[in-house]
């Protein structure tokens, strides 16, 4: 898998998109919220979570015709 990596990141259609890639690299991530995280209170106990349920007509770009282009 490495040696499969390092060959695929010498190929022309890579070496293309690094501008792109450092781009998004010249600044920091974006944060989630505007205020940082407090570790007093932003822990395991009192996080929530979500759930969704999609329709394929969204998801199915995603997950069919994206990962075979």
């Amino acid at each position: 898998w490495a040696r499969q990596l390092t060959a695929a990141a010498g190929e022309p259609d890579r070496i293309r998109e690094l501008p792109l890639w450092r781009s998004m690299l010249s600044e920091p991530d974006p944060l989630l919220t505007d205020r940082l995280p407090d570790p007093e209170t932003d822990t395991l106990a009192t996080a929530g979570h979500l759930t969704l349920r999609l329709p394929a007509d969204l998801t199915e770009p995603l997950l069919g015709r994206v990962p075979t282009a």
